[in-house]
């Protein structure tokens, strides 16, 4: 996931096409990055392939974006950063209450055109998030996280989305 603005790959900044939002029991905020695809210009669709099937995957179409920004910020133009894209498409959750708290991309929640994200507890309290994909005649996606909920401690919950099947 390396960038021009991190040539290490280890941090994705910024997040963008927020789609509505869901909040989680223990009170975070979880939205989806939709749609991404059309702020990216110049993708790869030919060459060595490495970038080509994903970007066609989620409608990179190897021309000017419709927005443009890569004619302004570097970070949009695929050429000079074949990853960028790669950093869209995730959940995001926020939490409003702690302003130390970093917003997180929930990457094991997967990477699609994400609509939105919402959670509930199962009966045996495993918290259980559903998002659908916006691209046309895609799906809904369950989420089941490995570890129970704990009622009684709002900051144990907080990293229940990185986990799961």
């Amino acid at each position: 996931m390396k960038t021009t603005e991190d040539p290490d790959g280890r941090l994705c900044r910024g997040t963008f096409a927020n789609c509505s939002a869901g909040t989680t029991p223990w009170g975070t905020v979880l939205s989806g990055e939709e749609n991404f695809q059309s702020m990216f210009g110049y993708s790869e669709l030919e060459g060595d392939g490495k970038h080509e099937k994903s970007n066609r995957r989620y409608g990179l179409d190897g021309n000017a974006s419709g927005y443009r920004w890569e004619n302004h910020k570097e970070r949009f133009d695929c050429r000079k950063n074949p990853n960028g894209p790669n950093h869209f498409g995730w959940v995001i959750e926020i939490d409003p209450y702690d302003e130390d708290w970093v917003p997180r991309k929930r990457t094991a929640l997967g990477r699609i055109r994400h609509e939105a994200a919402t959670t509930f507890v199962s009966k045996n309290d495993l918290v259980v998030m559903y998002s659908g994909d916006d691209a046309r005649f895609e799906y809904v996606y369950k989420f089941v996280a490995a570890n129970r909920f704990d009622r009684e401690d709002r900051k144990a919950n907080r990293d229940l989305m990185d986990e799961g099947v």
